[in-house]
């Protein structure tokens, strides 16, 4: 692993751990719907301070938390036209087979605030309920291993 993607991922690492701290939260507006706040936005206390993480211009990770929800958008490195279509190339292919993903969403979020943060290239949405079918489904994997 090179010099600067170690500080780099151990960063990432520990900042989704601690954005993980996710817990069961019904919606304000409409009663027994427990909707992901990071998505509907519908009120502005639920939401934490968005995170970017950045290893250079290019390679950013941006994470977006709430209470019962969190969001992870990925900038993927694309130097020259080569890897510009293979990103493409692999961006396209995962989001075809999305719902098989659970996590991964069809469109990449747009920074709308930011000039030179317009696109992500990969983005995960992950809520509560989901993170505790995939941790027991982990879980289980490994007792039948």
């Amino acid at each position: 692993m090179s010099g600067t993607l170690k500080p780099y991922l151990t960063a990432v690492r520990r900042t989704l751990t601690a954005a993980m701290c996710l817990e069961n939260f019904s919606s304000q507006i409409v009663e027994k719907h427990n909707k992901p706040e990071v998505e509907v936005r519908a009120s502005k206390e639920l939401l934490l301070t968005p995170i970017l993480i950045s290893r250079n211009d290019k390679e950013k990770v941006l994470i977006e938390s709430s209470i019962n929800s969190m969001r992870i958008s990925i900038a993927v490195k694309q130097a020259d036209d080569l890897e510009k279509i293979l990103c493409h190339n692999f961006t396209r292919f995962m989001t075809m087979r999305a719902e098989h993903f659970m996590i991964l969403r069809r469109k990449p979020v747009e920074v709308s605030n930011c000039k030179n943060l317009r696109f992500f290239g990969i983005t995960f949405s992950l809520s509560l309920s989901l993170s505790w079918f995939l941790y027991l489904s982990i879980v289980m994997y490994t007792f039948v291993q």
